[in-house]
């Protein structure tokens, strides 16, 4: 069954690299998304029980950088593939990154690099999902649904060393 918006919890966070607005659905994290700065508000972290402040906790702590601590849920929606290679995207430790060609031969579709690349764009459960750890394999950065120097930003920030070019 599908939720509805009566079902969902709808949440907008500051961070140092702009607003996340954040999606909780009854199975766990259905988005964390950049967003514009008008983004309407629905509700406050402060309207949210305890186990969801403690995900919105982590989510900022993600944020600014810091280790995972926990492990939260996620209620992923896309196809058997994408949630494949998000779910490989997961294995990648903060502070390293991976190629699309990498993660293509982790799923055993070694020839997906394209399909790869695709799927990290139609990742909407933003730093959690860490599509911003996946680069071409000679090193360069690469795109990012939120823009590249977001995602420089990120990588930057959790320790990763990247060329100064960025296509």
């Amino acid at each position: 069954m599908a939720a509805t918006s009566k079902d969902l919890i709808f949440l907008m966070l500051k961070t140092a690299h702009g607003l996340l607005r954040v999606v909780i659905s009854g199975k766990g994290l259905a988005r964390v998304e950049f967003c514009p700065k008008k983004s309407l508000l629905k509700n406050s972290p402060e309207n949210v029980g305890s186990v969801a402040a403690e995900w919105i906790q982590e989510i900022r702590n993600r944020a600014a950088g810091k280790s995972p601590k926990m492990k939260l849920p996620l209620d992923l929606h896309g196809t058997p593939f994408q949630k494949a290679v998000w779910r490989a995207l997961c294995k990648i430790p903060h502070g390293e990154v991976r190629s699309y060609q990498e993660i293509a031969e982790s799923i055993g579709k070694p020839r997906a690099v394209r399909a790869v690349a695709n799927a990290c764009g139609a990742n909407r459960i933003g730093i959690l999902v860490p599509c911003h750890r996946v680069i071409h394999k000679d090193g360069k950065l690469g795109g990012y649904y939120w823009g590249p120097k977001r995602k420089r930003q990120l990588l930057e920030q959790e320790g990763v060393l990247l060329p100064l070019t960025s296509s």
